[in-house]
């Protein structure tokens, strides 16, 4: 139970720093060049993913 706790931080930490690095890389967020609307579509779109094995698994 440990280690899979571990591995989930470890992945949470590294997909933090990943999507950091890519929020970075391009500069700051201004308008008019899409970057705002790219991230909060993909922000929706991975709750979305993570919406399908929630309501496909309910806990009762």
């Amino acid at each position: 139970m440990r280690d899979h706790r571990t591995t989930l931080l470890r992945i949470a930490d590294e997909t933090t720093h990943d999507v950091s690095r890519l929020i970075h890389s391009s500069g700051g967020l201004a308008f008019g060049r899409g970057l705002i609307t790219t991230i909060i579509a993909l922000v929706l779109g991975f709750l979305g993913l993570l919406g399908v094995p929630v309501f496909h698994f309910p806990s009762t």
